[in-house]
C-alpha cells in the first residue's frame, strides 16, 4: 500500500492501532471511480446490444401488411432492445433453420414438421371491391357478369358461391399469387376479390374498398406462429408472448 501512496504522492489510509481508515481523498476517489465504471459498463452494454443480431421474423405478406406492421411499433416500444427484421414469404415452403428465421407466421393448419406452432387468428373470406364496382351489383347473382379475382386457393370462390346459393363458375377470372396482389387488382376496378377484410381494414376504413355482401366463409387455413424446437432467445420469446397476446386481444 505504501508503494501506491509513494507513487501517487498522497496518503490513502490513516494508520490506526487496529487497522487502516480510508482518508477523505480515498472516499472521493472511490466515488469518481464508481461513476467511471458505471459509464464504462453502460457503454459496453450499448455496444453489446448494437451487436446483437436482429430478430428475424418470417411472415406471410398479407398478414405483414394488413395486421403486423400497424401493430409492430407497440412491440418495439415495449422491447426497444429487440430489433425486428421482417421477411415476407407468401406462404412458400419455409424452413426456419435454412432461412435463418427465429420465428415465422404462416398460413395453414399448424402441422409443420420440425417446429412448434401456436394458433394466432382464424381467417374468414368475403367479397371485397371498390364502391364503383359495387354500385353495379344489387345481389350476389350479379357476380355472373363481374370478374372474379382469385388467389391460388382456387376453391375459395366456388365455396363462397355455394354458401350464397349462387350457381356461377367460380374458377373463371385471373389468379394471383397473393391476396395483396389480388386486392391491388380489385382497387383498380378490375373485379371482385375474396379475402379476409381484417387484412385490408385500412383500405375499407378509407372507403377505397367495401364489402358488398354479408356472407363470409372460413378460409382453408388459419394464421399460426411457428418457431424452432430449440430454446428461444430472449427477444424471440418476448416477441412470441407479445404477438400471442396481441392476437388474442384483437381476434373476433
Amino acid at each position: 500500500m505504501k508503494l501506491v501512496e509513494d507513487y501517487l504522492g498522497v496518503r490513502l489510509f490513516d494508520r490506526l492501532h487496529r487497522g487502516l481508515r480510508p482518508t477523505a481523498r480515498v472516499l472521493a476517489l472511490q466515488l469518481e471511480l464508481d461513476r467511471a465504471f458505471a459509464t464504462i459498463s453502460g457503454a459496453l452494454h450499448e455496444t453489446a446490444r448494437d451487436e446483437q443480431p436482429p430478430l428475424a421474423v418470417g411472415v406471410v405478406g398479407t398478414f405483414a401488411l394488413g395486421w403486423l406492421l400497424p401493430r409492430l411499433p407497440r412491440f418495439e416500444a415495449s422491447f426497444p432492445s429487440a430489433r425486428v427484421q421482417l421477411f415476407t414469404h407468401n406462404n412458400r415452403k419455409v424452413d426456419l433453420l435454412r432461412d435463418r428465421l427465429d420465428v415465422a407466421i404462416r398460413f395453414g393448419d399448424g402441422g409443420w414438421p420440425g417446429c412448434r406452432s401456436r394458433h394466432l387468428l382464424d381467417s374468414w373470406l368475403t367479397p371485397l371491391c371498390t364502391p364503383r364496382v359495387a354500385a353495379v351489383m344489387d345481389s350476389p347473382r350479379d357476380l355472373r357478369r363481374t370478374t372474379l379475382l382469385s388467389t391460388y386457393h382456387r376453391d375459395d370462390w366456388p365455396r363462397w358461391l355455394s354458401a350464397s346459393g349462387i350457381e356461377v363458375d367460380g374458377r373463371r377470372g385471373p389468379v394471383f399469387d397473393s391476396s395483396v396482389a389480388m386486392i391491388q387488382a380489385a382497387l383498380g376496378d378490375f373485379g371482385v376479390g375474396l379475402a379476409d377484410p381484417r387484412m385490408f381494414a385500412r383500405q375499407i376504413a378509407e372507403g377505397a374498398l367495401m364489402q358488398p355482401f354479408g356472407t363470409s366463409i372460413p378460409a382453408v387455413g388459419e394464421y399460426w406462429l411457428t418457431w424452432r424446437e430449440q430454446v428461444q432467445s430472449p427477444p424471440a420469446a418476448a416477441f412470441c408472448d407479445w404477438i400471442v397476446a396481441e392476437a388474442a386481444s384483437t381476434s373476433g
